[in-house]
């Protein structure tokens, strides 16, 4: 059982310009004999960026479809674990607990005491007898191997990223590379879209003129 991320807004923002990085790239490939390019370090990993873009996006999804599944099998929490009344009973976490049964009380009785430990031992075994049954939902959808694999995919897919930031461009291909891989983060907003609107331009003109240069690229 896990905390909720919504990972769902990062596939969907994905979604709106993989169809703009997969042209860049291919008038970026475009092969000019044999001689070097400039930037055929950058043009290597505009298409290394491309592959492990599209390998970390099916690992989170895979990710996110085992989470939702294995959300909805979770049981209902214990009037245990839960506080407050009616419709705006909370469930307690494990810092809930502690903190609301860590307090001195006032002239206590070894009664009053022995029922407040009682009381907070009751709900900590509640909380653990939950958690154990949605960990075994977690485990029936293997949900900490997909976590695991995403993450890990996304660490290599940030060492490319970090690899092209780092990585100078001689040539309008080069910097093709770079726009197309800034364009992937925007999300839409009134704002943004008049600042990426310069960027859409820049990456534009960055297509068409590696395209009439003969540019070998992404």
């Amino acid at each position: 059982m896990r905390k909720a991320i919504n990972r769902r807004t990062v596939l969907k923002s994905a979604g709106a310009v993989i169809g703009t990085s997969a042209v860049g790239i291919a008038v970026a490939s475009k092969v000019m004999g044999s001689e070097q390019h400039p930037d055929a370090k950058l043009i290597e990993l505009g298409k290394a960026w491309k592959r492990q873009r599209d390998t970390y996006y099916a690992a989170l999804s895979a990710f996110c479809d085992a989470e939702d599944n294995a959300a909805k099998e979770y049981p209902e929490p214990p009037e245990a674990i839960k506080y407050g009344v009616f419709s705006t009973r909370k469930q307690m976490t494990r810092d809930d607990i502690e903190r609301a049964y860590n307090f001195p009380l006032d002239n206590p009785t070894e009664r009053d005491a022995a029922e407040k430990l009682h009381v907070r031992e009751r709900r900590i075994n509640a909380l653990d007898e939950w958690e154990a049954v949605c960990k075994a939902v977690d485990a029936k959808h293997s949900t900490d191997e997909l976590e695991q694999k995403y993450i890990a995919e996304g660490d290599a897919f940030n060492a490319i990223e970090k690899e092209i930031r780092q990585t100078p461009a001689h040539t309008v291909e080069g910097i093709l590379v770079k726009l197309i891989a800034w364009r992937e983060y925007q999300c839409p907003s009134d704002l943004d879209n008049i600042i990426t609107g310069f960027v859409d331009s820049a990456l534009e003109d960055a297509k068409r003129i590696s395209g009439q240069t003969g540019g070998q690229h992404v």
